[in-house]
């Protein structure tokens, strides 16, 4: 994937990204107990996930560098990935009583040194196009805890449905958002 913002390039990641992906991994809460060694399994895992998506004619999802269009400097992550989560427990999410809703998920991740600059709803903005003409997605997600207040600052500047939950949701549920494709119809049609 190649996908051109005004100043960022979000594209595959390569092996030789492994230092850029380690250091920006580590700012993630969920991965913060990744190994070098483990992160680069990951990433090899990664680009051949890239290969043979494409042999087997199959839609880019997976995760992407976000690189600066100036110098190719990876400053974050995006993906697009499957997203099969206990949705059905939020009530502002439509809980239609399904306890796990699939969906299409995004994330973003950016290093500390180029936070606050706006590349994470920028690189965002990109992948919800493509998801959303090339992909045809009906719904894009994300997710996050309570305490990653510029995560869910993302969500809405990216004009995300933005709901808190709070109870019985999982931590990674206390922030959703989504995003519905504009000229989605309201349900599937009948018959």
């Amino acid at each position: 994937m190649r996908l051109r913002t005004p100043r960022l390039v979000v594209r595959d990641l390569a092996a030789a990204d492994l230092d850029d992906v380690h250091r920006i991994l580590d700012l993630d809460l969920q991965m913060d107990d990744q190994s070098r060694e483990l992160r680069a399994r990951w990433l090899d895992w990664t680009v051949l996930d890239y290969e043979f998506r494409r042999r087997a004619h199959q839609p880019g999802y997976g995760e992407y560098g976000v690189a600066l269009r100036d110098t190719d400097e990876l400053v974050g992550l995006v993906g697009l990935v499957p997203s099969l989560m206990p949705f059905g427990l939020l009530p502002a999410y439509g809980g239609r009583g399904v306890l796990a809703v699939p969906e299409v998920g995004m994330f973003w991740a950016v290093a500390t040194e180029h936070q606050r600059r706006g590349y994470a709803a920028e690189a965002a903005r990109a992948l919800i196009d493509f998801g959303f003409t090339e992909l045809n997605v009906a719904r894009l997600v994300a997710t996050t805890d309570r305490d990653n207040v510029a995560s869910a600052a993302v969500m809405r500047s990216l004009g995300m449905t933005v709901a808190e939950h709070n109870g019985d949701a999982p931590f990674y549920l206390h922030v959703v958002g989504w995003l519905d494709k504009p000229d989605r119809e309201p349900d599937w049609p009948s018959g």
